[in-house]
């Protein structure tokens, strides 16, 4: 509903500064602008246009992590899960002779299953995921399904790290607790980092610990497979 990719800038400094990564904020609709599916043909748009000006910029196309909280969790998620899936790619811009695959996933407390997702109790006014799809989920049964990222799970999924706080006021931590089941039961690698206390966001002391798990997840991913991943819980 709201946010701009400015947003995302102190989450990613620390990893451009080591020198050994380089970052891309990228925006997309919001809901208020269009409904679903714009938001993730926005992102496969911009993947594709990432590969199609790695020379330029000096990325390397072959490694590609995305990362993102909230609703960015939940995009990446949807992104990661239709790596190579023709009918999740949209049409948009000029670069659609791109893959907009990814090597790897970070999911920081995002929506997975938008069919059944709570809101917390009614206000009156129409919730995010109603303002997302254009109408409650039981009015767009299809737009529900399409932006379910859980739906898309199978064995062909990027390596996944998925962080979540167990007092998340806004996306429920059993969220995160069944895509992890599901990526498991598919046999996908993913690793949860749970922070107890944790609220939508906000890790507090727990919170230099988090993004020391996620560089080394990505130095893991990217660098060295032997790279040691702690999971353990951690308090906020």
């Amino acid at each position: 509903m709201v946010g701009s990719k400015v947003m995302a800038r102190s989450q990613v400094m620390k990893l451009v500064d080591s020198g050994r990564y380089a970052a891309v904020s990228i925006g997309y609709r919001l809901s208020w602008q269009d409904p679903w599916p714009a938001q993730i043909d926005d992102v496969k748009a911009a993947i594709r246009w990432i590969r199609a000006h790695a020379r330029e910029y000096g990325f390397d196309p072959n490694r590609i992590c995305a990362m993102g909280a909230s609703a960015g969790g939940h995009l990446v998620a949807k992104l990661g899960l239709t790596n190579g899936v023709a009918a999740a790619e949209g049409r948009l811009g000029p670069d659609l002779g791109q893959s907009s695959s990814v090597q790897c996933v970070i999911d920081e407390f995002g929506p997975i299953d938008l069919q059944h997702f709570e809101v917390g109790p009614p206000t009156g006014q129409p919730s995010p995921v109603e303002l997302l799809l254009g109408g409650k989920p039981a009015d767009k049964p299809e737009a529900a399904r399409s932006a379910s990222p859980i739906l898309n799970v199978s064995a062909k999924a990027p390596p996944f790290l998925i962080v979540h706080g167990t007092k998340d006021p806004l996306v429920n931590y059993q969220e995160s607790v069944r895509l992890d089941a599901t990526l498991r039961q598919a046999g996908v690698p993913v690793l949860f980092q749970t922070v107890e206390g944790g609220g939508h966001g906000d890790f507090g002391a727990a919170s230099p610990a988090v993004e020391e798990r996620i560089r080394l997840f990505l130095e893991r991913t990217f660098y060295d497979p032997k790279t040691s991943v702690p999971t353990d819980t951690l308090t906020k």
